[in-house]
Order: structure tokens, then sequence, then C-alpha cells
């Protein structure tokens, strides 16, 4: 059971992590969206 609950824990913090990436992202993209642009080839 205890290996169940850290897998739990561990997954539920990769998951805040990336939403929080995600959110900063999206705000900064929001601010300057041709900088961006910019660095994304193609």
């Amino acid at each position: 059971t205890d290996t169940k609950i850290f897998f739990y824990l561990k997954s539920v913090i990769i998951s805040c992590t990336l939403s929080w990436f995600v959110l900063e992202f999206l705000v900064s993209f929001m601010k300057h969206p041709e900088s961006i642009m910019g660095s994304i080839p193609g």
C-alpha cells in the first residue's frame, strides 16, 4: 500500500508541475506572442 500511495503522490506532483509549466507558457505567450512564434522553427 505504501508504494501505491507514493506512486499516486508522484503522479500528482508531476501533473501539477506540468500544468504549472503550461500555465506559465500561456501567460508568456499572451504577453509576447511574437517572441514565442519567432523561437519556433518553421
